[in-house]
């Protein structure tokens, strides 16, 4: 998986923003009632970045068209349109709870739109500065009508505006290639930017798609007031998965400078990868439900899959753990009856594992395997004990108990990690130092294996979580075979 470098005191410090109430102007929640596949739901904006995932037509953009109509720079009707077809916005509602400290210093606000007769009804619409970005901002110029006529000589900008230095850093660093940027006004519905490559200038009609979007992007959030509200449709169009990366960095540092609150949809696990669980949400067959998780694992849920069991885990680390452990004990058969899918913390998982078991109309069964720190009273209350198990990592993190148990035996299992890694057995020696420095050097746990992985050579960091989980499963051997038992069994089911 492609590194990010968002720093935990950036989440944390947001995540004290939002406990704090630390904003001026907040959307805090809305409920939506008989709005397109919606019948009732509510979605909370519990952390200042939110994504929205979903399948197509899940109901992501209605959430965040939604978010938007509060204030007054948005019209409901520009929207939610209205034609002689349109026959299901009668008894739509939509209620908002929200912070303008202008208003009211000490408490949240209520208010609310609904559609009547023919047009929207909004009892208070709320001064703030909201920019949305739709899937047409990666639609090139080319394709415009309204610019064709810039692609005359002739006609010269009224106003051109250099992007600053600080802006130019962040779409370079986004892209990832070196350029500067001018924007160009021609007039209120015409412009273009500008950019300088070496020697080179080049129109917009010459970006590349991300190259336009990005741009367009940064040169918005920087300028826009702070405490502004920023929607954004499909954050990965026209992007390369390090690109969205980088542009998640961005968007928690433009957040931590100018207090913007930031709500996107997307389809990509690279956006979502390093968001905590408060900020994802997940639409799926009319309802909306908080959570990390793997985008994949939607089919799932939505009974799009042709396996014979469904196994839910918290993590990438589970998942790779699972893995490794059935090829170790030469499952290959049982691996192929079954997928596993990383759905975030340990509630998810066995709401899902309740729910779906519960559902007629899907027939693969599903388990939850949860990490060794969980306790048991935690899910042998649910009428479906059977349908989970621990890793057997002695209450600790798996992340803990393999580094440790590999650590404690360095001496006999050095070998063979130097080999699972791919290098050469007379450098394991070097292998050994390096994982004695990281132990000695780093004290948070969840950065062991990418650090151990940047002092081997900048080594992915998956290859070093798997040689450590297979040099674990082949000492452990006998403390995991009931992890396979159970698996095994459910598949019988």
């Amino acid at each position: 998986m492609l590194k990010s470098h968002i720093r935990d005191s950036q989440k944390i410090e947001l995540a004290d923003r939002f406990r704090k109430k630390n904003f001026s102007k907040y959307l805090l929640s809305l409920d939506i009632e008989n709005l397109r596949v919606f019948k009732s739901a509510t979605i909370r904006f519990d952390y200042p970045i939110t994504a929205i995932i979903g399948a197509n037509g899940s109901g992501k953009s209605t959430v965040l068209m939604a978010a938007g109509c509060l204030y007054k720079e948005i019209k409901p009707s520009s929207f939610f349109a209205k034609s002689s077809f349109d026959t299901g916005l009668q008894k739509t509602n939509i209620k908002f709870t929200l912070i303008d400290k202008k208003i009211d210093a000490k408490n949240d606000l209520k208010t609310s739109i609904s559609h009547k007769g023919l047009r929207w009804d909004r009892k208070q619409a709320f001064e703030r500065s909201v920019k949305y970005f739709g899937v047409n901002r990666t639609v090139p110029p080319t394709e415009k009508s309204n610019l064709a006529i810039l692609r005359n000589k002739k006609v010269k900008p009224t106003q051109t505006i250099p992007l600053s230095e600080n802006e130019i850093k962040h779409i370079r660093r986004i892209l990832g290639f070196d350029s500067n940027y001018k924007y160009c006004n021609f007039d209120i519905s015409k412009n273009l930017f500008v950019g300088t490559r070496e020697d080179s200038t080049y129109s917009e009609f010459h970006f590349g798609a991300g190259e336009s979007s990005i741009a367009r992007l940064v040169y918005e959030l920087e300028r826009l007031d702070d405490y502004s509200l920023v929607l954004i449709e499909e954050l990965e169009n026209g992007l390369h998965p390090l690109a969205v990366i980088r542009l998640v960095e961005y968007l928690f540092d433009v957040c931590l400078r100018k207090k913007h609150q930031i709500i996107f949809t997307t389809h990509s696990n690279y956006a979502i990868q390093n968001l905590p669980n408060d900020s994802i949400w997940y639409c799926m067959k009319g309802q909306i439900v908080q959570g990390k998780m793997d985008i994949e694992a939607l089919r799932v849920l939505q009974g799009e899959i042709d396996k014979q069991l469904v196994v839910f885990v918290e993590d990438e680390f589970a998942k790779i753990f699972l893995e490794t452990l059935l090829r170790q004990f030469g499952k290959m058969d049982l691996l192929d009856l079954l997928d596993i899918y990383k759905i975030g913390g340990k509630n998810e998982i066995i709401s899902y594992v309740n729910s779906q078991n519960k559902n007629p109309a899907i027939k693969v069964i599903a388990v939850g395997v949860l990490d060794g720190d969980v306790l048991e009273t935690e899910y042998n209350k649910t009428e479906q004990k059977d349908k989970f198990a621990k890793l057997p990592t002695d209450g600790r993190s798996p992340e803990i108990e393999v580094w440790g148990s590999v650590v404690d035996n360095l001496d006999i299992l050095i070998a063979r990690i130097t080999v699972k890694l791919g290098l050469a057995i007379g450098q394991q020696e070097f292998v050994r130092e390096k994982i004695l420095d990281t132990q000695r050097e780093v004290l948070d746990t969840h950065i062991l294996f990418s650090t151990l992985a940047d002092k081997l050579g900048l080594m992915a960091e998956v290859a070093v979580i798997n040689a450590f989980i297979s040099s674990y499963t082949e000492i452990q051997n006998g403390k995991l075979r009931y992890l396979v038992d159970f698996l095994e069994s459910n598949v019988k089911v």
